[in-house]
């Protein structure tokens, strides 16, 4: 009877063992996931940030872009104005 119990005592032992031993497993590989997931996010906001900034300067520079367009359409009409006066 002793034998028995102590037979059954071990199963669950050993049971509850590998149960732990699968859990802490698993848990591993869910946090792996989560620090894959995290890094790939960390990047995501990293190129977002970087389209961001870029946008910025294209937006500056199409400004600056326009500006020159309607400079040299000012200095164009003043010459067109200069020769019709003249």
């Amino acid at each position: 009877m002793n034998i028995i119990l102590l037979f059954l005592i071990l199963i669950v032992l050993i049971s509850i063992l590998s149960h732990v031993l699968l859990i802490k497993r698993k848990k591993m590989f869910h946090e792996l996931i989560i620090e894959e997931l995290n890094g790939e996010f960390q990047l995501q906001l990293m190129k977002q940030n970087s389209m961001q900034s870029n946008s910025n300067v294209n937006f500056d520079n199409q400004i600056d872009f326009k500006l020159l367009i309607i400079k040299k359409q000012v200095e164009l009409l003043r010459e067109i104005s200069n020769q019709n006066g003249n």
